[in-house]
């Protein structure tokens, strides 16, 4: 809906390393239950009314933009929009991410991460080595009555950066 509902800050520079950037769980915990669309990494800070504003836009500093519709996943491959190609991979070649409709008259859709074993990996690259300020936004609408640990996590880059939250939504 376009409403900031919590953020965090961090200041020091950024480690960066050859990990893969994980969505949908934390070196094997954190599993997210929930939907999951709309996943943008910008290598600067934006405020919330850029973040507001440029939705569904593409902006200069926009490093990955994986838009989890049905339509943009070949096989089990979702493609990046940026320019960097940062696509992301699903995890276990044997089943899929469901997808669901949202809104009908735009064909809105997202996808339905189990909380289990489903993930999405996306490869190491320099674009995604962000050391200085950075920028990770997503369209979720987590079950929080079906987390089974007290964080869940959306993306994350091993020791680098992440988004997640805690059971209180925060």
């Amino acid at each position: 809906n376009g409403k900031l509902a919590a953020n965090d800050s961090f200041s020091g520079k950024i480690r960066v390393d050859n990990q893969l950037l994980l969505i949908g769980q934390f070196q094997g915990h954190y599993f997210y239950n929930g939907f999951i669309d709309d996943i943008k990494i910008y290598n600067k800070a934006l405020a919330d009314s850029e973040i507001y504003g440029q939705y569904k836009q593409q902006a200069g500093n926009l490093v990955m933009d994986l838009a989890l519709d049905d339509e943009q996943g070949i096989g089990l491959i979702y493609q990046d929009s940026s320019i960097y190609a940062n696509n992301g991979y699903h995890s276990n070649v044997t089943s899929t991410i469901p997808y669901y409709y949202f809104d009908f008259s735009s064909s809105r859709t997202a996808r339905l991460f189990d909380g289990i074993d489903d993930y999405l990996y996306v490869k190491s690259s320099d674009s995604l080595k962000i050391q200085d300020a950075i920028t990770v936004q997503a369209w979720v609408k987590a079950d929080l009555s079906k987390m089974k640990e007290v964080y869940s996590i959306v993306a994350n880059k091993i020791d680098d950066y992440q988004l997640g939250f805690a059971k209180n939504g925060k």
